[in-house]
């Protein structure tokens, strides 16, 4: 490979690994399709693109700014572009509201619709599943990448908007460091999927640079935790969209800062462009077994914002199950759940249960088919409880952290200033404040529990029972005007739930 050179040491354990496995030579008949040809020099903004070789990426006709690059092995992409029409191939993309279709006209395509369209023009067979969901951040995709994503070839990231915030996605702007955190515990727990993926990032832009240069200050901080993992051998590819989306001149057709339907096509070009170079220029393809091997066995560091951190530490050492009733969810939860009327003793004594309540409480414009869901929680009078019940746990299992986000009704941004009961098995009901001072990563969990099982659970894989509440009657959350609650004397909701095990 051309680039070994210019690899870290950390590198060479990664192609030590390769080397010895029985990877196979490029297929002679796969070379590069001709570049998308999109770009052309654009007098006025708004004109119809027209053909060009190659981008039209000249001196004259681009702005300087974020460019696309790529680490030196692709071997694993390789082998699941070769696989398509040969072997069940997915490609699944996280990301938020911008990748769900937010903004569009109905009948318009988002930009992963486009591309699954481009690729299957070319070769049949591949699976598309589009797991973004609106407000979601590089430590949601993460944390809950067992139930909302499962496994997959290929997987794709879009996120910048959302990993920076600011302006006018509600949120305060995040720091760097925050930033970088996020992009490093979404890698390491992409490298954990089965099939230990591909990982394409596609930046779009911050929402307060979507009316002129399209520039990302997330990938300005990310960038340097990207380049440590493509060192080492891990099949990345960066596609910064700024100078595509400012050379259509996609700001004239924005909605906020979503982009029209011209915007999603020269994201999906831009994409399927690197996407495609990057397969044909490997020089080995690797299949996820050997793939797997090898990326497992480079030792990368953690970053030393990452490193510095020993929550985000901890937590990166376990294992983790989760569940959300959120749409769409590709992977498998562990979680079932019911509404009981709880007996004295203890969660399996209960008098009567039923369905669990759900409600939407996020955006459902026509043509996006990503939902906010939450499960209803009761308030405790009468003994009423959401009771959830959490496979997933091995022998041995013994401490770790339980991570939810409560929040009121009706709103996404309704959020939950009071109290919730919550107990642990037959343990004694303890009672938390959602957004306490021991909150980490508040826009994703904003309650942490910490969850120490006991001798006798450590030996089996039995399920553990959570039985949630409100306490007080007919409070709501806090949101504006939403004084909405799901049941006659108040309550609220839980929408997702992780739980980090480990010995």
């Amino acid at each position: 490979m051309k680039k070994m050179a210019a690899a870290t040491a950390n590198s060479f354990i990664l192609l030590a690994s390769l080397s010895s496995c029985s990877c196979f030579q490029l297929a002679s008949n796969f070379e590069p399709e001709p570049a998308p040809t999109r770009w052309t020099n654009c007098s006025a903004p708004g004109c119809p693109p027209t053909a060009d070789a190659r981008g039209g990426e000249t001196t004259e006709q681009t702005v300087a700014g974020q460019k696309p690059w790529k680490s030196w092995n692709h071997c694993r992409l390789r082998h699941a572009m070769d696989s398509i029409g040969k072997r069940n191939v997915t490609f699944t993309v996280l990301g938020g509201s911008a990748t769900a279709g937010a903004g569009l006209p109905v009948g318009q395509l988002n930009w992963f619709k486009h591309l699954e369209r481009m690729v299957s023009h070319s070769m049949t067979g591949a699976k598309f599943k589009n797991a973004a969901q609106g407000g979601t951040e590089s430590f949601w995709g993460a944390s809950l990448m067992d139930s909302v994503v499962g496994d997959t070839d290929v997987l794709l990231w879009e996120y910048a908007i959302n990993d920076f915030k600011g302006s006018s996605t509600g949120y305060p702007e995040e720091s760097p460091e925050s930033m970088r955190k996020g992009i490093e515990f979404f890698i390491r727990r992409g490298l954990q999927l089965p099939s230990r993926p591909a990982l394409v990032f596609v930046y779009l832009y911050d929402a307060a640079t979507h009316y002129d240069t399209f520039h990302s200050t997330a990938l300005s901080y990310q960038n340097i935790v990207l380049q440590q993992f493509a060192d080492a051998g891990v099949d990345i590819i960066v596609v910064p969209v700024s100078e595509s989306l400012r050379f259509i001149g996609a700001q004239t057709e924005m909605n906020d800062h979503h982009p029209g339907p011209r915007g999603h096509e020269a994201i999906s070009q831009s994409v399927w462009k690197e996407m495609r170079w990057a397969a044909a220029e490997a020089h080995e393809s690797c299949s996820p077994e050997e793939y797997k091997a090898a990326a497992s066995a480079a030792d990368i560091p953690e970053g030393s914002d990452f490193a510095k951190d020993n929550f985000l530490h901890a937590l990166q050492q376990m294992r983790s199950v989760s569940g959300t009733p959120v749409q769409p969810r590709f992977g498998k939860s562990n979680f079932s759940t019911d509404a009981c009327e709880l007996g004295e003793a203890t969660l399996e004594n209960f008098t009567n249960c039923s369905e669990v309540v759900m409600d939407i409480f996020g955006k459902g414009e026509p043509g996006r088919a990503d939902r906010k869901i939450g499960y209803d929680i009761p308030p405790c009078a009468g003994n009423r409880i959401l009771r959830i019940r959490m496979g997933g746990l091995a022998e041995g299992d013994s401490s770790g952290f339980i991570g939810m986000h409560v929040g009121g009704g009706k709103d996404a941004r309704n959020e939950w200033p009071h109290t919730i009961r919550i107990r642990i098995d037959g343990h004694q009901p303890a009672e938390f404040t959602p957004r306490s001072a021991v909150n980490r990563f508040g826009a994703v969990f904003n309650l942490w529990i910490p969850l120490n099982l006991s001798a006798a659970r450590r030996t089996t894989s039995q399920e553990l029972a959570l039985a949630l509440c409100m306490p007080e009657d007919n409070v709501t959350g806090n949101w504006q005007e939403s004084f909405w609650s799901p049941f006659h004397n108040g309550g609220g909701r839980v929408d997702w739930i992780t739980v980090f095990v480990g010995a």
